[in-house]
């Protein structure tokens, strides 16, 4: 990065390469000791050079399609209708692109029409909540699962209605204008007078928008950045009302965790103080939770090679632990680690920390 910014390196193809097997996991930036800002350099670095490569048609796609939650929400259950689902089995579609892309989206749900505001019955407070592009097209069960639990402990929960993608997916690919253009939507949407917290229930999004204070115009990114909370560390942080139980699950919930949770946000505990919340059940990390799962973005699309062999060690870790649910705070990370659960016959649900804390939870006496 360093040569091509002072003219010594060209942007060959070898030296794209060494940048593009980067994952971005920036587990580099979090044990380094002078506090450099890989990620930052990483992603500038990429945007220097993207005139330098030509963009596939699937990931012009994706950009797209990130932009269009309810298109995409629409194309998945199209997939899903169509008996797309069973071509994946081929291998000649399976070693294509976007039989690759296709083998790793999940189940389609039911588009939702978010309500602008959530009243909780006895209110305390009030919060914001980031509803991002992918998990409003296909995980809203994590979205409803954040509001329910929200709102039982007593916070109305309002939904901006201009949000959208955070950027995040443009950013790590080195589309810089539209990741800061994305930015600025999302700076707007949620302006307001108040210090309400922004949640995120994915902690890429999350990372991303806590990034917002170097990608936006400071006066507007940084108290924006300010606001960001995951879920997990806004429950776990959160005087929980006397009245508010959770039934007692008899379960071994093994916790995935996200680099962009634990590199970007450093906030990897707070899941596991979250679920064990829940009586009686026994909470425990994969044993190789300090590399990446190999999906990081668009990276499993990008570099399957790669990304496929981290992920093996994924699944070789939940096979030795042999939980009853697996729990991630990142879509992206959950959707490509049930991917492949399911290419491997191991059927074995993955869901979000809230979405076991809303399963369990009790009406208030």
């Amino acid at each position: 990065m360093r040569g091509l910014a002072l003219g010594e390196l060209d942007a060959t193809r070898n030296l794209r390469a060494h940048l593009d097997l980067c994952l971005s996991c920036r587990a580099c930036e979090r044990i380094c000791p002078s506090q450099v800002r890989y990620g930052a350099l990483h992603d500038a670095t990429l945007s220097t050079i993207a005139h330098t490569r030509t963009e596939s048609s699937l990931l012009r796609y994706l950009f797209a399609a990130v932009t269009r939650p309810r298109a995409l929400a629409m194309q998945l259950r199209l997939a899903s209708l169509s008996g797309v689902r069973a071509a994946m089995s081929l291998p000649i579609v399976r070693r294509t692109r976007l039989g690759r892309l296709l083998a790793q989206l999940p189940n389609a749900t039911a588009w939702r029409e978010h309500e602008p505001s959530y009243p909780a019955p006895t209110p305390r407070g009030d919060v914001m909540l980031f509803l991002g592009c992918v998990t409003r097209a296909a995980d809203s069960e994590t979205l409803q699962s954040a509001i329910r639990v929200l709102n039982a402990l007593g916070y109305n929960v309002h939904i901006p209605k201009n949000q959208g993608c955070c950027g995040g997916l443009h950013l790590h690919t080195g589309r810089m204008d539209e990741a800061r253009n994305l930015c600025t939507m999302n700076v707007r949407a949620f302006d307001d007078s108040s210090e309400w917290p922004i949640i995120s229930v994915a902690s890429g999004c999350g990372a991303t928008l806590h990034d917002y204070e170097s990608l936006c115009d400071k006066k507007a990114g940084v108290p924006f950045a300010r606001r960001i909370v995951d879920i997990s560390a806004f429950l776990t942080n959160t005087q929980w009302p006397p009245n508010v139980r959770l039934r007692p699950w008899k379960a071994r919930i093994a916790v995935h965790d996200p680099c962009s949770l634990k590199n970007v946000l450093r906030q990897a505990a707070n899941p596991y103080r979250l679920l064990q919340r829940i009586p009686e059940v026994e909470v425990m990390a994969l044993a190789d939770n300090e590399t990446c799962c190999g999906a990081a973005g668009s990276y499993f699309l990008a570099q399957p090679t790669m990304a496929d062999a981290l992920r093996a060690d994924k699944l070789s870790s939940i096979r030795k632990t042999r939980p009853d649910i697996v729990a991630s705070s990142n879509v992206g990370c959950a959707f490509y680690l049930a991917a492949g659960l399911r290419s491997a016959d191991y059927p074995l649900e993955v869901v979000h920390p809230v979405t076991l804390i809303a399963r369990q939870l009790a009406l208030p006496e």
